[in-house]
Parts: C-alpha cells; sequence; structure tokens
C-alpha cells in the first residue's frame, strides 16, 4: 500500500508539472549530471 501512495502522488506530481511545463527541456539538459540514482550504487 505504501508503494501505491508513493507512486500515485508522484503521478499526480509529474502530471501537473507536465501541465505547467516544466521542467523546461534546458533546465533538464543543464543539470543532467547532477541527477542521481538513488539505488544505483556507488
Amino acid at each position: 500500500k505504501k508503494i501505491q501512495d508513493f507512486n500515485y502522488q508522484a503521478t499526480k506530481e509529474a502530471i501537473a508539472r507536465a501541465v505547467k511545463g516544466e521542467p523546461k527541456a534546458s533546465e533538464v539538459v543543464a543539470k543532467r549530471n547532477e541527477a542521481k540514482h538513488p539505488f544505483a550504487p556507488n
């Protein structure tokens, strides 16, 4: 149930951001090297 709640909230946030046009493609490209996967071995 907890995972479903997290996924539901994430989906709502993603849709809201998409409607607003956020983030801009240029922002995503500029920050591409800063992103870290939470489960990736470091």
